[in-house]
């Protein structure tokens, strides 16, 4: 009887060594599965920045352009017209100054904002490289776990062989 328990001992050690294999796997494929879909956002969200940077240069050019006044060829009706368009801008110079002082201050936030979204993006594939060497390491731990827990079953097996 008790050859009859030791037998079923070293079965239930090989069950329980095989679920261990499995669940393994599955995680590491889950793992692998996750890491690729990563890899693919982060690569779409990098080119998202560089076009943040283009569109932040743009409003910078046309906040520039605000209150310019075209030049015109020289001669009299058209240096009256420039005078008119200098008077109008300094009239409404008091009406339009908070607009433009905001959009300054807004086009400011944003360029820190796109520098913060680019730190971020370095940190994040630092993490992801980071990421990366650990899998192997993990990988690798598995391995060894899995060569040992092999060698404790061969070993457990072989020492109830021995006992019968």
């Amino acid at each position: 009887m008790d050859a009859k328990l030791k037998g079923e001992e070293a079965t239930t050690v090989a069950e329980i060594l095989e679920k261990i294999r499995a669940r393994l796997s599955e995680r590491i494929k889950s793992e692998l599965a996750a890491e690729r879909g990563t890899s693919s956002q982060s690569s779409s969200g990098q080119a998202s920045i560089p076009r943040l940077r283009v569109l932040l240069d743009a409003a910078y050019t046309l906040q520039g352009q605000v209150g310019a006044i075209n030049p015109r060829p020289k001669g009299l009706v058209n240096d009256l017209i420039q005078f008119f368009k200098k008077a109008l801008r300094r009239a409404l110079g008091w009406y339009i100054r908070p607009t433009v002082q905001y959009q300054q201050a807004t086009l400011q936030l944003l360029g820190e904002v796109i520098e913060v979204l680019e730190r971020d993006q370095k940190r994040l594939e630092t993490l992801e490289a980071k990421a990366g060497l650990l899998l192997g390491d993990l990988t690798d731990l598995r391995q060894q776990t899995l060569a040992k827990l092999e060698r404790l079953a061969d070993e457990l097996a072989k020492r109830e062989r021995e006992r019968l």
